[in-house]
């Protein structure tokens, strides 16, 4: 796995490599210890090269003010880190959409709200202060896997776009 470095005037602040990658998955750090070298300390992912057991991040995405960075994995887990420049990003909430959560977003109008939809054809309006689904919308049942999502400025209008069910894929609208 090639690695990935954050860069702020010149100075690495964080490294993505196989041996300290943004955690995904449940298992291999659990909030502390996480194992030795970069990343010491952090929720850390175990990798696994098995094919059938890995998890893999399936959309990152930032807040509107950019300290809290958000990622989804192919698990349906939903990880936010708080952001320092000093230190890089440390965990601080989790949250799980069902099997998969394909897209993420963070409210436009409030900071501690996000917004995650999935192959169980929903989307869920999660409060990050207590790492709660407080609304969920319903695809209709033909549509059930729903590929993105997103909500309007004033959040008065909801949308997601669904996977391609026999040669027609649509745009819901709450």
């Amino acid at each position: 796995m090639a690695s990935g470095q954050w860069v702020l005037n010149d100075t690495v602040i964080f490294e993505l490599s196989k041996e300290t990658p943004i955690p995904m998955s449940t298992g291999g750090g659990g909030g502390g210890g996480g194992g030795g070298g970069k990343g010491k300390g952090r929720d850390r992912m175990e990798v696994d090269d098995e094919a059938n057991s890995s998890v893999f991040v399936t959309e990152a995405t930032w807040n509107g003010e950019g300290d809290l960075f958000c990622v989804s994995g192919s698990n349906g887990d939903i990880k936010i880190y708080s952001w320092s420049s000093d230190r890089g990003p440390s965990l601080s909430c989790r949250m799980s959409h069902g099997d998969s959560a394909p897209a993420i977003r963070f409210d436009k109008a409030n900071k501690n709200l996000l917004w995650s939809c999935g192959n169980n054809g929903e989307v869920r309006m999660w409060d990050l202060r207590t790492s709660a689904a407080e609304a969920t919308f319903k695809a209709p049942k033909k549509h059930r896997t729903l590929l993105c999502c997103d909500v309007n400025a004033d959040n008065t209008l909801l949308a997601a776009g669904t996977a391609l069910v026999s040669e027609e894929a649509k745009i819901i609208f709450w």
